[in-house]
Formats: structure tokens, C-alpha cells, sequence
């Protein structure tokens, strides 16, 4: 289960995503920028071994 503080920052990646790219303005603390960028690196690890267990299941046998 995700905590308050794991929610918040899910929205501001979420509000990054688009704000980041059109508001010149646009500004996050270092802090959140760091965990955030190592939360998406799990995501990506994550993705990566998942799908290529699920591709091996494919070519096996």
C-alpha cells in the first residue's frame, strides 16, 4: 500500500510529465527530483526483467 508522501510524489511526477515540457516556470525541490528519478529506474528494471521472463516463456520449448 502506498503511503501519503509516495501518493504526492506519484502526482508530481504525473504534473511533471506535461508541466515540465510546456511551463518554462516549472520547478521541483532536488530532493523530489532524486527520489523520483530512482523510482523510475525501479519501474524501468522492473519492466525490463518482467518482460523479458515473459518473452523467454515464449521461445522455451
Amino acid at each position: 500500500m502506498a503511503t501519503e508522501e509516495e501518493k504526492r510524489l506519484f502526482v508530481l511526477l504525473k504534473k511533471a510529465y506535461i508541466d515540465a515540457r510546456y511551463n518554462r516556470n516549472y520547478k521541483i525541490e532536488k530532493a523530489e527530483l532524486e527520489y523520483l528519478g530512482s523510482r523510475v529506474t525501479l519501474l524501468r528494471d522492473l519492466t525490463e526483467r518482467i518482460c523479458r521472463e515473459r518473452i523467454a516463456q515464449f521461445t522455451e520449448g
